[in-house]
C-alpha cells in the first residue's frame, strides 16, 4: 500500500470504513540518526541497523538520550564545569556548529548541562537521599568569598566583598557507624534563621544532634528538634584547648598536648590533665578547664560510644567540595542550582553518583510523567537578579537590623547608669605595675626616626617555646 495517495496527496485509509490507523508509541520516543549529522544508521557499539522501535530513549521533544542526561550528571558531581559537560552530551549527539573557520565542533555552551540539572538533578537528589531526617546528624558550616555587585541610586556598579555560608548535615541512618553527608545547603549567611529553614526542610526529628557551640546552630537546634539531645563535638573541645595551650607557649610536641587528647573523652584523663597543666602552670589553659568543666560533666552524663561524636566527617566533605568548585564559585548566581550541585557532589562522595544508577532514575520518573520531566528546562533560572547574591544581602541586612538594636539598647543602658551615677564601664582594681628586674631575653634594637635622628630603645624579645624533654 503506498504511503501517500498520488491523486490526493493524502495517506489512504486503513481500515475499510475509511478510519485512518492508531499508532501505538512508546512512552519514550527514539533517537534516530538522521542524514547531515555525521552519525551512522547503526549502533555505534554493536554496529546493530537500528529499526524503527530501536534507538537511545530521549525525553519527549528532545534529541539528547536518558544515557547523555546521566552522564552529564555524573560529570558534574565530579567536580567538571557545566561547559564541558555540555560539550561532552554535544559530541555524544552528533550536535555541531560551525565555527569561524568553518569547521563543525560542539558548542561550549554550559546552558545544555544548566537544563539537565533543572530538569532531572531534583528527580536524581529525591531518589538518593534520605527523605527524612536520620536518628543521628552531625551540623557544620563553611563559607567561600564572592563579589556582590549592586546597582547604586546613581546607576553605577558597586562591587563589595560577600560571603556564601554552605550549612551541611552528615547523617547516621541507624544512629551510628558510618553516615554521609546528605544536606551542603548554601546560604546568605549561618545565623538562626538560615539554620532553622534547613532544619525544618525534612520530615522527623532527630534523637542526637553533633554540633559545635555556635549560638546560632544551638539556638536552632533547640527551636526546631527541641527533644534532641545535644552533643558539643570533641574535636572542637579539643581544638579550643590546643589554642589554650598554644597561648600559654606550650607548642605541639609538648606532653600536654597527647594529655589533652586523653582528657576530652575520659573524665579520669580529663583530671590527670588538669594536675599536670597546674604543675606547668599554663593559666590560662586552667581557666578555659574550669569554665569547660560543666560542660564536661553534662558530656560525660550522657556519652555513648556507638553515637558519633565528631563533625569531623564534614569537614572532609566541605574541602572536597569547595575544591571541586575551585574558581567557578564566582560564576555561580543561582541558589537552588548551586545546591543542587553540591548534593551531586556529596552523592559521588558517597559513592552513589554512578551512570546506570543516574539513568534508571531519570527513566523512571520520565515513564511516571508520561515520557516528559516533571520540571522544565528553565526552571531555575533567575530572571532579573541572582538568587545566590539576593540571600547574601538579606541575611546581611538582616544582620545591620540587628547590630543596629544591639547598639541602641546598648546606649539606653549606657544612659541609664549615667542618670544614676554610676561609670560608663566596670575598671577592675589592678595592682601598681611594679619595675621588672632585668631579663637574659633583654635586647637592644635601633629604630630610625624622622630625618637621620636615632634613638635607642629597650625591648624584650619572646623567649623560646618550651619542648619536651628528649
Amino acid at each position: 500500500m503506498p504511503r501517500v495517495d498520488p491523486r490526493t496527496g493524502k495517506r489512504p485509509a486503513f481500515h475499510a470504513d475509511g478510519s485512518t490507523e492508531h499508532k501505538f508509541i512508546e512512552p519514550l520516543a527514539r533517537r534516530h540518526p538522521v542524514s547531515g549529522t555525521g552519525a551512522s544508521h547503526f549502533c555505534e557499539e554493536c554496529e546493530h541497523v537500528l529499526d524503527r522501535h530501536e534507538g537511545p530513549q530521549t525525553t519527549r521533544r528532545q534529541i539528547f538520550t536518558v544515557r547523555e542526561a546521566a552522564h552529564a550528571l555524573v560529570e558534574v558531581a565530579q567536580g567538571t564545569s557545566m561547559r564541558k559537560a555540555s560539550w561532552a552530551a554535544r559530541e555524544s549527539a552528533h550536535r555541531f556548529t560551525t565555527n569561524r573557520w568553518g569547521r563543525q565542533e560542539p558548542s561550549e555552551h554550559g546552558q545544555l548541562s544548566s537544563d539537565q540539572i533543572a530538569m532531572f538533578g531534583t528527580l536524581v537528589r529525591d531518589a538518593l537521599m534520605p527523605k527524612e531526617w536520620p536518628d543521628a546528624v552531625a551540623l557544620d558550616e563553611t563559607s567561600f568569598d564572592v563579589v556582590v555587585t549592586d546597582i547604586s541610586p546613581s546607576g553605577s556598579k558597586v562591587s563589595q566583598p560577600g560571603a556564601v555560608s554552605v550549612l551541611g548535615i552528615y547523617g547516621y541512618a541507624n544512629g551510628r557507624g558510618s553516615g554521609r553527608a546528605i544536606t551542603l545547603a548554601p546560604r546568605g549567611g549561618a545565623d538562626k534563621v538560615e539554620w532553622e529553614a534547613v532544619l525544618r526542610s525534612r520530615e522527623k526529628e532527630p534523637t542526637w544532634v553533633v554540633c559545635d557551640q555556635g549560638k546560632a546552630v544551638m539556638s536552632a537546634v533547640r527551636a526546631v528538634w527541641p527533644n534532641a539531645t545535644i552533643y558539643v563535638c570533641e574535636a572542637h573541645l579539643r581544638m579550643l584547648g590546643e589554642q589554650r595551650l598554644g597561648a600559654d607557649r606550650f607548642d605541639r610536641h609538648h606532653p600536654l598536648w597527647a594529655s589533652l587528647r586523653r582528657a576530652i573523652p575520659s573524665q579520669a584523663g580529663w583530671e590527670t590533665f588538669e594536675q599536670e597543666v597546674r604543675a606547668a602552670a599554663a593559666t590560662r589553659t586552667l581557666a578555659w578547664m574550669t569554665q569547660t568543666r560543666p560542660l564536661m560533666d553534662h558530656q560525660w552524663a550522657i556519652r555513648d560510644p556507638a553515637r558519633p561524636h565528631s563533625i569531623g566527617g564534614l569537614e572532609t566533605v566541605f574541602s572536597e567540595a569547595i575544591r571541586r568548585l575551585g574558581e567557578r564559585r564566582f560564576v555561580f548566581r543561582n541558589r537552588e542550582r548551586l545546591e543542587l550541585i553540591f548534593d551531586l557532589i556529596a552523592l559521588d562522595m558517597a559513592k552513589m553518583a554512578t551512570e546506570p544508577r543516574f539513568r534508571e532514575i531519570i527513566r523512571a520518573g520520565l515513564l511516571a510523567n508520561g515520557g516528559r520531566p516533571v520540571r522544565e528546562r528553565r526552571s531555575l533560572d533567575d530572571h532579573g537578579s541572582s538568587s545566590l547574591y539576593d540571600a547574601v544581602r538579606n541575611v546581611e541586612a538582616r544582620l545591620a537590623r540587628r547590630r543596629a538594636q544591639n547598639a541602641k539598647a546598648q546606649r539606653a543602658h549606657l544612659a541609664r547608669r549615667a542618670a544614676a551615677g554610676q561609670p560608663r564601664t566596670r575598671t577592675p582594681s589592678r595592682r601598681p605595675r611594679q619595675a621588672r628586674s632585668p631579663s637574659p631575653y633583654d635586647v637592644v634594637i635601633v629604630s630610625q626616626r624622622a630625618g637621620s635622628r636615632w634613638r635607642l630603645r629597650s625591648a624584650r624579645s619572646r623567649p623560646p617555646m618550651r619542648r619536651a624533654p628528649r
